[in-house]
């Protein structure tokens, strides 16, 4: 059987810049040099989350993201102004 290489979930936005001052800004991911105000990818330590302000994506998904300590990651989203919802 063939080895999957990697899943990128594709995830509807109403607001790109926002999306991306939460991704980039806030997350730390890198921006793709091919996006635009309609569809973009972005990536961090060889994972990507597509971000698609129409057409694709579904309006309410959910992602999983797994980090090697979640505390600290907490911390510092707080730290910047992030809304954890616990």
């Amino acid at each position: 059987m063939n080895q999957i290489e990697g899943i990128s979930p594709i995830l509807n936005v109403a607001d790109m810049q926002r999306s991306l001052e939460f991704y980039v800004g806030l997350l730390a991911f890198e921006n793709a040099d091919w996006g635009d105000d309609d569809f973009t990818g972005v990536t961090r330590d060889d994972c990507t989350i597509l971000l698609c302000r129409s057409g694709q994506g579904r309006p309410g998904t959910w992602i999983y993201l797994g980090v090697d300590d979640a505390r600290r990651l907490h911390e510092h989203l707080r730290s910047n102004g992030a809304n954890i919802l616990l």
